[in-house]
């Protein structure tokens, strides 16, 4: 082939030979020359590593932060140990004195101030000396001081009083609520009656609003508004058992005689006086069966028996009288006092 025959590809001859020739430049007019397209940056083999180690670092993160995230737990608050039945009234009060103890160094002499260690030190500065103490021992042939002895704080020990009785108002309606539960569970050694049974939802759902509100601010002002918040409901259910509540006492009184006369009666075969009866079943060559047949009654009569329609039936009535005490106890420490 020659060369004058040969054709790039892509090259199209028709148009070649048909586009008219160029019209001549002339000196005037401006040249422009085309723009080039720009080129794609070529990423570099390290960058492309990193968005890669990048993104699967964020999945990993993603992944290991969606169990935190579904177990988080409600951060700790002084409502909650106050309303917390398995923590004593003693364990809550010396922790509230340790904490009361630590919020005194903010108010205590600062830094920069000279602390004499003599005798009239001020009890700041004595804790903060036996918190030295504790961190680094004693050596042998050192004198110890003895421990700081913190002033009495007269408004303080209202306080936690008044504490306490808000703690006690919280805890006892909580039992309060538990034991009305029982006379619709068939928790009761009888059935209760229909009529009672109709006026118990009232008395429990108002019990657990009131108990829900107290638990969420269970201080002076927490448990006051939530007794002024349910009030009404308070006084309609208490007043609906009121009007009823008498017939079920009155009506249980034969019943009760009965059920005690017949107890009696069964009474001394299980209780009677164990001298007799191990002398009656003693013998020369058998003396174990007699423990033996002795252990399911003492057993029987350590059992605890369910309660009584009666015993539960006179809660509501008893509840009333506690919430008189318990809010006149509480008005006695916040009256001449600022309210907490």
């Amino acid at each position: 082939m020659a060369s004058s025959e040969f054709t790039p590809p892509g090259y199209d001859t028709s148009q070649a030979s048909q586009s008219p020739n160029p019209p001549p430049i002339s000196r005037s007019s401006p040249i422009v020359f085309p723009q080039a397209a720009p080129l794609p940056r070529v990423r570099s083999e390290a960058s492309i590593s990193g968005d890669m180690l990048q993104k699967r670092r964020s999945v990993l993160r993603k992944k290991d932060s969606e169990p935190t995230t579904s177990i988080t737990q409600r951060p700790w608050t002084l409502a909650m140990a106050i309303t917390d039945d398995s923590i004593s009234d003693e364990r809550l009060v010396d922790d509230l004195e340790e904490m009361r103890i630590k919020e005194v160094a903010p108010s205590g002499p600062s830094s920069s101030e000279e602390c004499s260690l003599g005798l009239d030190s001020p009890p700041m500065c004595r804790t903060q000396l036996y918190d030295s103490y504790a961190e680094y021992p004693v050596e042998p042939g050192e004198a110890v001081p003895e421990p700081p002895v913190l002033p009495s704080d007269t408004s303080w020990t209202a306080a936690r009083q008044v504490l306490l009785l808000c703690r006690e108002l919280v805890r006892t309606e909580r039992r309060y609520s538990a034991s009305l539960r029982t006379l619709i569970t068939n928790g009761t050694s009888t059935t209760p009656p229909a009529m009672m049974l109709s006026h118990l939802p009232a008395l429990i759902k108002t019990s657990d609003d009131l108990l829900e509100l107290m638990e969420v601010n269970p201080s002076v002002r927490g448990v006051s508004e939530a007794f002024l918040a349910k009030k009404d409901n308070l006084e309609e259910a208490f007043v609906a058992w009121s009007s009823i509540v008498g017939q079920f006492f009155h009506e249980d009184d034969g019943s009760k005689g009965r059920t005690y006369s017949s107890q009696t009666y069964s009474e001394p075969s299980n209780s009677g006086n164990p001298r007799s009866r191990a002398a009656s079943t003693k013998s020369p060559s058998v003396e174990s069966p007699t423990v033996v047949i002795l252990e399911p009654n003492k057993i029987r009569r350590n059992s605890k028996p369910r309660p009584t329609v009666r015993e539960l039936a006179i809660l509501p009535t008893q509840r009333i009288v506690r919430y008189v005490l318990l809010f006149k106890g509480i008005l006695d420490f916040v009256a001449s006092k600022p309210p907490c």
